[in-house]
C-alpha cells in the first residue's frame, strides 16, 4: 500500500512564510491534476490537505464519477476506495 497523507492543490492559496506569502502559492496544481498524478503513481490512500479551504476536495467530490478506480469504486479523498 502506498499513501501520501499531505498533498496540496491550488486551493491552498498563498504560501504562509513571511516574505514569500505575497509571491508564492502553496501549490500551483489543480485538484484534478493532483488526483491524476497520484493515481498514476498507484497511491492507495491520499489526503488533500489544502490550507483553510475545502474547495479542492469539493471540486473532486463534485466530479466523483470520473474518480472511480478500475473496479468502479468511488475514490474518497483521504480514505480508501469504497
Amino acid at each position: 500500500m502506498r499513501c501520501d497523507l499531505h498533498v496540496h492543490s491550488i486551493a491552498s492559496g498563498m504560501f504562509n512564510v513571511p516574505g514569500l506569502d505575497r509571491i508564492c502559492r502553496e501549490s500551483y496544481t489543480d485538484p484534478a491534476e493532483v488526483y491524476e498524478r497520484l493515481k498514476r503513481t498507484r497511491m492507495s490512500i491520499v489526503t488533500l490537505t489544502d490550507h483553510d479551504s475545502i474547495e479542492g476536495a469539493e471540486a473532486l467530490r463534485s466530479d466523483a464519477q470520473r474518480h472511480r478506480d478500475a473496479h468502479g469504486r468511488l475514490w474518497h479523498h483521504g480514505t480508501r476506495p469504497c
